[in-house]
């Protein structure tokens, strides 16, 4: 289960911490798989958990509170533990917390969280510096405050075993929210191939609009243009003036770019079109100049 929340320390004023603070509950298999940076010995100790043992792990971003939060969840995480292990009839359960600081690293990607009926209550995808409680798949599953939030990594399997065992009408929420989150990949795939192609419908009409463009220029100036030339002046003392205009409308939508600080790409992308026009011209320049011989030969 994951609730998202700006405050680690909301459990100060809360009762229910782990309904308002920045928290993921996993189990330990999940470190293998997330960028959570993590020391050998931790890691080590996270992989040999036994049952009903978890291990608190508080981000570098709080080490001044490490002391505090370590306290206030270690006494949470055993409550929930001592009530599971009660609801389980489970007797001399080996009932151990223990906490560590993870390093400050990229931020945790996680499923959204769904409701009970299926509804998406959540859109976002990353956590940002978590306090991170990691059980085994039992003690994890067990201490869950919502155990309809169930985080899955083979969804066809656990799909499977519902259906073979008639457990649906018992956990059609999670079979709802399996659905969700296929109906949204499927939604941004489609979207995803719309916009390459009409990105690249875009790209090949703007390559036919420069060169109309071109044609148009070259045309209304090719006698003075073609004056010019014999009288001498290079290419680009002829045709400075267009250049310029073209050059400095790129640059002014760089800045633009570098001063709302869009991502790389975007910012490349007037440079790179830049490039474009410039090897189009160039193209188109050179077609001029063959017209220009024919018209000195008469042809």
């Amino acid at each position: 289960m994951m609730i998202i929340q700006n405050n680690l320390d909301s459990i100060t004023s809360s009762t229910n911490p782990d309904q308002t603070s920045n928290v993921l509950y996993v189990s330990n298999t999940f470190i293998k798989y997330s960028p959570i940076k993590l020391s050998k010995q931790l890691r080590n100790k996270i992989n040999n958990l036994s049952p009903f043992e978890n291990f608190i792990l508080i981000p570098e971003t709080q080490k001044n509170n490490y002391s505090f939060l370590k306290k206030k969840w270690i006494n949470n995480i055993e409550n929930e533990a001592k009530s599971s292990a009660k609801d389980n009839k489970v007797v001399n359960a080996n009932i151990k917390t223990t906490a560590g600081l993870y390093e400050n690293s990229a931020n945790v990607f996680v499923y959204p969280v769904f409701s009970n009926g299926g509804q998406l209550t959540s859109n976002e995808c990353f956590v940002h510096h978590p306090i991170i409680v990691v059980g085994t798949p039992y003690s994890n599953l067990a201490m869950y405050p919502d155990g309809w939030n169930v985080r899955i990594t083979q969804p066809t399997k656990v799909t499977e075993f519902i259906k073979k065992n008639n457990l649906t009408s018992y956990m059609g929420s999670l079979t709802n929210g399996l659905f969700s989150i296929n109906e949204k990949f499927n939604s941004v795939k489609n979207k995803k191939e719309i916009l390459l192609i009409s990105t690249i419908i875009s790209i090949v009409s703007s390559i036919l609009l420069l060169m109309l463009i071109n044609t148009i220029y070259f045309y209304q100036g090719r006698k003075k243009f073609f004056i010019e030339r014999l009288a001498g002046k290079s290419m680009l003392a002829i045709h400075k003036n267009y250049l310029i205009v073209v050059v400095a409308i790129n640059v002014f939508i760089t800045l633009i770019c570098l001063f709302l600080r869009a991502y790389l790409l975007v910012t490349l992308t007037p440079i790179i079109y830049l490039l474009l026009i410039l090897s189009i011209f160039s193209i188109q320049l050179k077609r001029e100049k063959q017209l220009n011989i024919l018209y000195l030969k008469g042809e």
